[in-house]
């Protein structure tokens, strides 16, 4: 049986941004939480709230297109679109994650996001 660590700082972060909704930093640890447990969708949905209310906070696009690329998607539908879109700002922004990422994940990233790497 796996660990209820993910689950229990699930409902925590929940707790807090009922406390403070307009924290994006919430929504980010609650994004972690959902990935721990493997619910990737879940946690793309935490990261667009996160950077709805901190849009200049690269990070949070950064992990949206990281968790988006390792989750089941269409290529070419909506989620796939933004996942691509992320990375690319992120990476034309000189984000060092992304500088990171794009090199270690140069063929798939060209495949999958071919007019964008």
């Amino acid at each position: 049986m796996g660990s209820k660590k993910p689950q229990r700082s699930c409902r925590t972060f929940s707790k807090a941004i009922d406390i403070e909704p307009n924290d994006a930093e919430g929504y980010y640890c609650r994004e972690i939480a959902y990935s721990q447990r493997g619910k990737g969708r879940s946690a793309c949905k935490e990261l667009t709230k996160a950077i709805k209310l901190d849009p200049a906070y690269f990070d949070y696009y950064y992990w949206r297109g990281v968790t988006i690329m390792s989750i089941d998607r269409k290529e070419d539908s909506k989620i796939h679109k933004v996942g691509c879109s992320d990375l690319k700002k992120t990476y034309s922004s000189q984000h060092e994650f992304t500088q990171e990422y794009v090199q270690e994940n140069r063929t798939f990233l060209s495949q999958q996001c071919p007019y964008q790497f």
